[in-house]
């Protein structure tokens, strides 16, 4: 038997930025295309079953475009099973495109309020899943799963491990190897096994693909191979699956000692041609930056902007020559509010205030929109892909 794990598509996911207008919408049909590599994966190992462990989207709702080609995509790995537990950014609510009668029969949506057991039809397969609170765990009694195998591969989903005691933990993965063979996590954006012994493994299969530019390699999904030892399914192989598209850096760049636009054009370049194609690359201005080298960002950014490219840029260091210029003033004003707004939308209580930042930050960016893109550019967090204005 093999199965296939992954997490943490964020299909819809916004991947604003402020410098590069298309970046976001380049960097959604990315994501579609790599659901389109797992799913070839499927094919390619002849897998038994495809796990998604949380943040198969970015939130709560999703546009009726993107849920039409994820069905038609999942849809066509029939008889294949997809078993899906939400995580932190998508979950069950009334309006979760969970709660919806689109998905093809060959989908099955496990409940985030209570644990819930699914059984295969012409495999042995049982899958449970577990749903965690985020505030941990630290009676694990409540928790009663099945003592005995009946010949059967039993696995477990969740997004995050039912507690956070390193010590409590062990001694439950100790328990609850007499049943399962496989726990499998969707939290975390990097690969990484858990645990592991003769009985038991436990991975967090990370990102398929880099979700921001600090994301670390490796990128992919889990390829699971089981065999039956006396009567009792045990992993005998984890494969890391690679499913990366393109490489992603960011690329210091200090400005005090660049004169004029030649020059500036030759280091970007350079620092271009060094990276792997397809590449997404973020360029960080350091250092003290003139109004002269500041002005001719954005045109060089259009030179070497090449089809297979996505290129953003930010200003992180010190800007001189704007004493008199009350427009770059403004500018300035307004990126530092954008950066408050990221903070604010990081630490909001509820997706009510979480959701009025998200409004601030929209409203700014249409601002910023009206001059020009000759200012400093900041990245900063999600905002909706629709307002009505």
């Amino acid at each position: 038997m093999f199965v296939i794990h992954t997490a943490n598509l964020y299909l819809d996911k916004p991947f604003f930025s402020c410098s590069n207008r298309k970046y976001g919408y380049e960097r959604r049909e990315k994501q579609k295309d790599i659901l389109n590599t797992i799913v070839n994966k499927v094919f390619e190992y002849k897998a038994d079953a495809l796990l998604i462990t949380g943040n198969l989207f970015d939130a709560e709702c999703v546009t009726e475009k993107t849920l039409q080609f994820l069905c038609k995509s999942l849809e066509a790995i029939k008889p294949v099973p997809v078993i899906i537990v939400p995580g932190s950014s998508d979950p069950i609510s009334e309006y979760s495109p969970y709660g919806l009668e689109t998905f093809p029969d060959n989908v099955v949506i496990m409940n985030l309020l209570d644990r819930t057991k699914w059984e295969a039809e012409r495999i042995p397969l049982v899958v449970y899943s577990w749903a965690c609170d985020g505030k941990g765990i630290e009676d694990l009694s409540e928790i009663e799963f099945p003592v005995e195998t009946n010949g059967k591969n039993h696995i477990l989903l969740s997004y995050d491990l039912p507690i956070s005691h390193t010590e409590k933990l062990s001694q439950w993965f100790e328990k609850v190897s007499s049943v399962f063979s496989y726990i499998a996590i969707g939290k975390g954006y990097g690969f990484k096994q858990i645990y592991s012994t003769s009985r038991l493994t436990v991975c967090c299969c990370g990102a398929p693909d880099p979700i921001s530019f600090n994301d670390t390699p490796p990128f992919g999904v889990v390829g699971i191979q089981f065999q039956i030892n006396n009567n009792r399914w045990e992993v005998s192989q984890v494969e890391h699956i690679s499913t990366q598209k393109s490489s992603y850096a960011v690329i210091n760049v200090d400005a005090s000692n660049i004169l004029n636009k030649e020059e500036l054009f030759l280091r970007m370049r350079s620092e271009l041609n060094n990276m792997p194609k397809p590449c997404a690359v973020h360029f960080s201005f350091t250092g003290t930056i003139s109004a002269c080298i500041l002005g001719t960002i954005p045109e060089i950014i259009n030179l070497i902007q090449e089809e297979s490219q996505s290129i953003t840029w930010s200003i992180d260091g010190e800007m001189e020559g704007f004493e008199n210029s009350g427009d770059m003033g403004s500018v300035t004003v307004l990126s530092e509010f954008f950066k408050q707004i990221g903070e604010e939308q990081k630490l909001a209580p509820n997706p009510y205030v979480r959701g009025v930042a998200n409004r601030a930050g929209h409203l700014t960016k249409r601002v910023v929109e009206g001059i020009e893109l000759k200012i400093p550019a900041v990245e900063t967090s999600e905002v909706p892909l629709e307002w009505n204005l």
